[in-house]
């Protein structure tokens, strides 16, 4: 998270994907995960991260941020 604070995208992307590797339920990397995406405006990476999300976690307020964010990506 401090790498993505610092603009070091790439390597806060390649942090996400470490910490989600070694535990795959960590909802805070998930989510900050699909954060980064959106903001980078990686709409298709973002939408996959967004759905990789979902499946970790279906049912809390992340949740419903995250459905939302889809379907702000979804939509033309």
């Amino acid at each position: 998270l401090v790498q993505a604070r610092l603009e070091y995208h790439e390597a806060a992307l390649a942090a996400f994907a470490t910490a989600l590797r070694h535990r795959p339920s960590y909802l805070e990397a998930a989510y900050n995960r699909a954060q980064l995406l959106t903001r980078l405006q990686r709409k298709e990476d973002a939408l996959q991260a967004w759905r990789d999300y979902l499946q970790r976690d279906a049912a809390s307020d992340w949740a419903e941020i995250a459905r939302a964010r889809i379907q702000i990506l979804q939509s033309p």
